[in-house]
């Protein structure tokens, strides 16, 4: 078996858990390819047990007060990259 695996990468928790998750599917003998995004490569860490894993840069939607803010998001888009 085969999975893709993305994670969001912004904070702790999601990869914390899918560090748990590696392990167990890696002891279950299925083939995972794990994807990240949310932070700059540099900014991750203890990212051995992922055998190889992605980075993309994905698209953030910046926010002030509840409401999305439309122009910072669009600031700090980068199109090229995204498509």
């Amino acid at each position: 078996m085969k999975i893709f695996y993305g994670v969001q990468g912004t904070g702790n928790g999601h990869i914390t858990r899918a560090r748990v998750m590696a392990k167990e599917l890696y002891a279950a003998g299925i083939e995972v390819k794990f994807q990240f995004t949310g932070r700059p490569e540099e900014k991750y860490f203890d990212m051995e047990v992922f055998n190889g894993y992605e980075l993309r840069t994905g698209l953030t939607f910046h926010t002030h007060k509840g409401e999305v803010s439309y122009l910072k998001t669009a600031r700090d888009t980068k199109p090229i990259t995204f498509l």
